[in-house]
C-alpha cells in the first residue's frame, strides 16, 4: 500500500491545467491530489530461480478542487523475473499490470494497459 499527497499551482491561463504524470486537470491557483494505490502479490519461485508474482491491485486518486476527475481503476498485476542472463541481460524481469476504470470522466469502464521492463546490465 501506498500514498501519495501532492499541491500543485501553475502560472498557466485558465482556470485549469492539464498535469501529464498523473492524467488529470489541477486548479490553477493551487490544487491537492491523493492518491492511494495497494497491491497484494502471491510469489512463486521457479525451476532455475525465476520468481512469478500475481495477485490484485486497486489506485484511487481525488483532486481537492472537486472530483470531476476523480480516477479509481482495479485489476491484475502480474511479474515474471528470471534468474542469470539471457540475451546478456542479467536477471530481466516484466511487469504487466491490466486494469478496468470503475470511476473517471472520461474513461469509466475503459480497459487499460501497461507493460514495464527492468533489466541490468
Amino acid at each position: 500500500v501506498s500514498a501519495d499527497f501532492e499541491r500543485w499551482s501553475s502560472s498557466a491561463d485558465g482556470p485549469h491545467f492539464y498535469e501529464p504524470t498523473r492524467d488529470t486537470l489541477l486548479a490553477v491557483r493551487g490544487d491537492r491530489l491523493a492518491t492511494i494505490s495497494s497491491v497484494v502479490l502471491r510469489e512463486w519461485t521457479l525451476d532455475g530461480g525465476g520468481m512469478l508474482s500475481v495477485g490484485p491491485m486497486h489506485s484511487l486518486m481525488r483532486v481537492g478542487s472537486g472530483s470531476f476527475n476523480q480516477i479509481q481503476k482495479a485489476g491484475v498485476v502480474a511479474s515474471l523475473q528470471t534468474a542469470g542472463r539471457h540475451a546478456g541481460l542479467l536477471a530481466p524481469k516484466a511487469t504487466v499490470v491490466i486494469a478496468r476504470y470503475l470511476d473517471d470522466p472520461n474513461k469509466k469502464g475503459q480497459w487499460s494497459a501497461a507493460v514495464a521492463l527492468s533489466i541490468v546490465r
